[in-house]
């Protein structure tokens, strides 16, 4: 343990997953970025297709644990259907994605 009482960072992207899954209404997204300098960062919602359905979260972000809740809404504030969704967040030149499904 870290001398703050917290866990160590990791040394890479880590992508803890989404709560709960499957999920209705909504989900939260985990993930902690690595230690160092502010990054660039995006976390995204696509289909099965690959489509972007909604981009939840962008800009800078700081080394820690973040949490990231979706709505089950595309980019318009519509609901979508039920289904399997694919998450992708990227932080600095890291990326990872997973996939969540939707149950109505």
């Amino acid at each position: 343990l870290a001398t703050s009482g917290q866990p160590p960072l990791p040394d890479r992207l880590t992508l803890i997953g989404n709560t709960p899954n499957p999920f209705n209404p909504e989900t939260t997204i985990r993930f902690v970025v690595p230690a160092g300098p502010r990054r660039d960062y995006a976390l995204r919602i696509y289909d099965v297709a690959g489509r972007l359905v909604r981009e939840l979260a962008s800009g800078q972000i700081d080394a820690g644990m973040h949490d990231v809740r979706w709505d089950g809404t595309d980019s318009r504030g519509q609901t979508v259907s039920s289904g399997v969704y694919l998450y992708r967040v990227s932080a600095g030149a890291e990326a990872l994605r997973w996939k969540m499904v939707l149950l109505k």
